[in-house]
């Protein structure tokens, strides 16, 4: 008795460890490494490149413009001048992707605990010049590694200040699980243009995503504000939401507004322009976090969806209070 008292208490303590354990990271393959090497590898290098990254080529060459990828766009690519100049900074700041892929791992795990399906990818480092820091083509998320750098980098020196300042290596693992989510749940497009108000929530939806799907979450991270931009938007909700009401903004259906509220810029045009840049987004997870109060158990599918987002009847419903901190 005592020994199968002893089994049972040894089983159970067996599922506790492994429930509690980290899931098995998901591989980033170093495409950005491979084709710094393919230009002076062996033919049998070449071939084993060619094989085994054959997908994560093909998406990489897509973007690039140059299809198909063939022996001779693999060689002029690996001798490139974007390839030269960025890749030793990118194996200093990554000399491993270790820490990335625990923590996809984490992102897909935590999507399973929470009911949220995101789409199976396959996914490859590289460096290029073109301005999209993540790009998904096909199955495969192409992760531009120069794009995190570090906001100091001198590569960096000739963009304006909120441009560099998402340029960071903490920024990544924000911007990869809003790329598989987003890409994974789109924002419906109906008949008509959506609204400020519905882009809002989608963003603040895509925000609270974020902070549910990564370990030790921050949420002025997850909106892409720093820390005293994350400041401001606390101190002056409600200004910035009378003013919105006055203006009627939430409404409005042009696609600008909702880039200059939304969108990384050097301000919001609210408060006499002196509200940081993103602004809609802050406020769109403030009336997220309101809805989850007012709605416990609410779902991530639910809030990605457009009988969320889309619905005028969402604001009402959530109880968003702004003179109120959630």
């Amino acid at each position: 008795m005592k020994a199968l008292k002893y089994i049972i208490i040894l089983a159970i303590a067996a599922a506790m460890a492994a429930c509690g354990s980290d899931p098995a990271p998901m591989k980033v393959s170093r495409l950005d490494r491979a084709m710094q090497a393919y230009k002076d590898a062996p033919d049998s290098s070449r071939q084993i490149i060619s094989d085994t990254l054959s997908a994560e080529i093909s998406a990489l060459f897509k973007v690039l413009g140059h299809t198909p990828a063939g022996e001779a766009e693999l060689e002029w690519w690996s001798g490139s001048d974007e390839v030269a100049v960025f890749q030793p900074d990118a194996d200093k700041v990554f000399p491993d992707l270790a820490e990335l892929e625990a923590t996809l791992g984490r992102i897909y795990r935590n999507a399973a605990r929470e009911g949220l399906r995101l789409d199976t990818l396959r996914f490859a480092s590289v460096v290029y010049g073109l301005p999209q820091p993540l790009l998904r083509v096909d199955s495969v998320m192409l992760i531009a590694l120069n794009h995190y750098l570090g906001s100091d980098y001198p590569g960096y020196s000739h963009w304006e200040a909120y441009k560099r300042a998402g340029k960071t290596p903490g920024a990544l693992p924000y911007d990869l699980a809003a790329a598989i989510v987003a890409t994974s749940h789109p924002m419906a497009c109906g008949a008509e243009a959506p609204t400020l108000l519905s882009n809002m929530l989608y963003e603040g939806a895509l925000a609270e995503t974020r902070m549910r799907l990564l370990p030790d979450p921050d949420e002025a991270a997850a909106l892409g504000l720093l820390p005293e931009e994350m400041k401001f938007m606390q101190a002056h909700l409600p200004q910035m939401w009378m003013e919105m009401a006055e203006k009627k903004m939430i409404y409005d259906t042009n696609q600008v507004t909702s880039d200059r509220m939304l969108s990384a810029a050097p301000s919001s045009p609210l408060l006499g322009s002196t509200a940081p840049s993103r602004a809609g987004r802050y406020i769109g997870h403030q009336i997220v976090r309101a809805y989850m109060k007012s709605h416990p158990g609410t779902s991530l599918a639910f809030l990605l969806s457009p009988e969320f987002y889309s619905r005028s009847a969402t604001l009402a419903q959530s109880g968003f209070n702004p003179a109120k901190p959630i």
